[in-house]
């Protein structure tokens, strides 16, 4: 094909394009899925998360009859499952928003009022029918009923634990560095065009060996990332995951493997790209050999 040596600087060359195009496959998963919440939508939609949330609401409320005394229905009656999706979505948009610097700070906002409404209109009405008076410490109590009530649904609504992981800092350091995303993806996108152009200067009398070395390069690179991304998705790795709660275990595990689906989707196709490029060149330098 050429020389030991050229041959050799081909090879190195290859190799770190490798490594910069794996880089640049994960960086764009981040950005382009996780980052623009496409992946979070998908999950969010193939496990039904507002469906199970509700229903996990509704069994709360239940339980907490006993202890309350204020009826299921006071609670979900003023809460629908697209109220729930919409608080799920809410709390993912904001903690994108927040990680890109598009927002000053993280918060899971709704606006309650029909709940607020419909528990201070059932409180009123037992304590007329019990002549309670309705003082400063009535109210005190509705006040916290209410606000205790929005802090669980929040806290059921926040599948993917973005206040938790707030709450490690974590947010604050993707923050601080996220504005540099787009330099890396460009100083990776120029890395490999530089390599392509050295491969160009070096096969300059042979293009076809500078597209079989690029094309070697993307099908390593895919056959690399598949291998464990088969694994992960042949023994349901993510099925492992720790926290069982519902809606909390269905987001994140439907979440992690919707990104390994999409994943190997991309990697299928740079993997077919690859390989075409590489027996077309082989088949043609055969033909120019002969």
């Amino acid at each position: 094909m050429q020389n030991k040596k050229m041959y050799f600087s081909c090879v190195i060359l290859s190799i770190v394009m490798v490594f910069l195009i794996i880089a640049l496959h994960i960086l764009l998963l981040f950005k382009y899925e996780v980052m623009s919440g496409n992946a979070f939508s998908k999950a969010i939609d193939s496990e039904n998360i507002p469906s199970v949330v509700y229903n996990y609401l509704n069994d709360y409320f239940e339980e907490q009859y006993n202890s309350t005394g204020i009826p299921t229905d006071i609670y979900m009656q003023s809460l629908t499952e697209d109220d729930i999706s919409n608080i799920v979505n809410n709390s993912v948009n904001n903690a994108l928003e927040y990680m890109s610097n598009k927002d000053d700070s993280f918060n899971i906002d709704y606006d309650f009022s029909n709940l607020e409404t419909s528990l201070n209109d059932f409180f009123v009405e037992y304590a007329q029918s019990i002549d309670y008076p309705q003082d400063d410490e009535f109210y005190s109590k509705v006040e916290s009923t209410t606000n205790n009530a929005i802090s669980v649904i929040k806290e059921k609504c926040d599948v993917f634990k973005f206040s938790t992981i707030n709450d490690t800092g974590l947010f604050d350091n993707v923050r601080k560095y996220y504005h540099y995303i787009d330099y890396v993806q460009y100083a990776l996108i120029g890395a490999i065009i530089i390599l392509i152009l050295i491969l160009i200067l070096l096969n300059r009398k042979y293009i076809l060996d500078c597209i079989y070395w690029l094309c070697n390069s993307i099908s390593i690179s895919s056959i690399l990332m598949l291998i464990p991304c088969i694994y992960i998705k042949s023994t349901d790795y993510f099925s492992s995951f720790s926290i069982k709660t519902a809606g909390t275990y269905n987001a994140v595990t439907g979440l992690l493997n919707g990104l390994t689906d999409t994943y190997i989707t991309t990697l299928i196709i740079t993997l077919a790209i690859g390989l075409i490029g590489v027996v077309i060149t082989l088949v043609t330098l055969k033909k120019r050999s002969t």
